[in-house]
């Protein structure tokens, strides 16, 4: 009798620090100190204690309802959450500690016979050592990283649903016991089922709540396009207002200028230099009519990484490429925090982004085509971070491309380039395990990019040129550093 009610007030015991484990972890509260670690293991004695004195004065019934009730009320103290979100997280936590109690007695109940353990307390013991790690390793799930999110935003009725399906589980515990003969011979099967169904239901919720929170990302995603659109049009209906303002401003300036040559003319009495100061008029209303209209005009805006010295540095880019009257344009895909936290440096992606589209800078004014752009695209791509920069400037001298990395080299040799651009990349690039991938092809027109750098952080480290003139880079190549498409 006494071992029986040792047994139980340590499985008591477990069970309730097992279901607050869980609890704490869908819940992804992570607070929980020294002192809060004491308190509820003081508690969870205090109420393993209350629940023996309501099972033998009461019955189990009792017992379990006043047990959970004050499980509750102390998770409210310790957590400050709605009543309601605990409620339903607790129930949702018991229930699959209830699951893993009893898929550790099964266990346990094969590795008894095989060994034919008979000590009730060792059984015990080896029970809940089987279900702490099983519930550790559940717990170390990516799924469950951040916790079950979806419990505060899914539709009422699945939430129902998931209490309905943890009542019966808890319930059907309470029946069975946790007697060996229940478990094994009696109804086992029907926990088995109920358990799936619980796992199949929490999977199928996390796949509709992943779907939805997709959508809505893309929603606020095309939101915010669509906003900087309108503020875009906005600047320019201002910026279109003012010019018109100063065009009418300076054409009864315009006008007065032309009556006075046009007069001078007809009177054909334009004294020596005079005509001289009429000139340096028309330049001085022409500039000042320019610089007026420079004032108001403005970059467009680019889209933001939301890490400051990245996007300053694309804005800065931005201006370099004006001052060549070069069209600047900047895709970002997706999130890049992850990349400067876990694969590449701030500072070393800052020096390749400038590097580079210095260079394609610096190819374009090299070039006689009268399209002058540059497309830079950042994000993932095909599940692997890109950095790539299209232009349409001179292509590379296949010489230089097999100098890359080795000494410096610029595009081409009259380019006027320092070359420690691709010196700086290929260390990087071996740092981060990247790979560096040129692509040229013949373009058809003007408005065709003629070659893009793509920098791909795949793991790889590997060289690639992708060109029309695979054949003849081939041909010339020496070694085996330069991987030919």
């Amino acid at each position: 009798m006494l071992t029986d009610t040792i047994n139980m007030i340590i499985k008591s015991i477990f069970l309730n620090i097992f279901s607050i484990m869980i609890f704490f972890r869908i819940n992804n509260y992570r607070k929980v100190n020294k002192m809060k670690n004491v308190v509820i293991l003081i508690v969870t004695i205090c109420l393993s204690c209350v629940y023996i004195f309501f099972k033998e004065s009461f019955d189990i019934v009792m017992a379990t309802f006043v047990t959970y009730l004050l499980q509750i009320i102390l998770l409210k103290v310790i957590t400050k959450q709605k009543i309601s979100s605990i409620v339903i997280s607790f129930i949702i936590s018991i229930s699959l500690s209830c699951i893993l109690f009893i898929f550790s007695v099964t266990l346990e109940f094969f590795i008894q016979k095989l060994f034919n353990i008979k000590h009730k307390i060792i059984n015990v013991g080896l029970t809940l050592i089987i279900e702490f790690i099983m519930i550790y390793f559940i717990l170390k799930m990516k799924r469950l990283k951040n916790g079950l999110a979806f419990l505060q935003k899914i539709n009422e009725y699945i939430i129902i649903a998931l209490i309905d399906i943890s009542a019966f589980v808890i319930v059907l515990y309470g029946l069975i016991g946790t007697s060996y003969d229940n478990v094994i011979k009696h109804r086992f099967l029907y926990f088995i089922i109920l358990g799936i169904c619980m796992i199949i239901t929490v999977q199928k919720i996390l796949v509709m709540y992943y779907k939805q929170k997709l959508i809505d990302d893309t929603i606020n995603q095309y939101k915010e396009e669509l906003q900087q659109k309108n503020n875009e049009i906005k600047k320019l209906t201002d910026e279109a207002f003012k010019i018109s303002k100063i065009n009418h401003e300076f054409y009864n300036r315009q006008k007065s200028l032309e009556l006075m040559v046009k007069n001078k003319l007809q009177n054909s009495n334009i004294e020596a230099g005079e005509d001289f100061n009429i000139l340096n008029r028309i330049k001085e209303l022409t500039s000042e009519h320019s610089e007026k209209v420079k004032e108001i005009k403005s970059l467009p805006a680019l889209p933001l990484t939301d890490i400051s010295e990245i996007d300053d540095m694309f804005k800065y880019m931005q201006k370099e490429c004006d001052k060549s009257g070069i069209q600047f344009k900047l895709k970002v895909n997706g999130n890049i925090h992850f990349l400067i936290n876990n694969i590449i440096q701030k500072s070393k992606l800052e020096t390749l982004i400038g590097d580079h589209i210095k260079d394609a800078i610096i190819a374009i004014n090299s070039s006689n085509n009268i399209n002058k752009e540059i497309l830079v695209i950042m994000g993932i791509k095909d599940n692997c971070y890109e950095l790539c920069i299209y232009d349409t400037g001179i292509e590379f001298e296949i010489e230089t491309l097999f100098k890359l990395g080795l000494v410096p080299t610029t595009t081409h040799k009259d380019t006027g380039g320092s070359g420690i651009g691709f010196m700086t990349t290929f260390e990087t690039l071996k740092e981060c395990k990247a790979s560096l991938i040129i692509e040229e092809k013949h373009p058809m027109n003007d408005k065709d990019y003629t070659k893009a750098v793509i920098i791909r952080f795949d793991d790889k480290n590997e060289y690639k040129i992708s060109s029309y003139r695979a054949e003849e880079i081939r041909c010339k190549t020496k070694d085996n550093r330069i991987i030919v498409l």
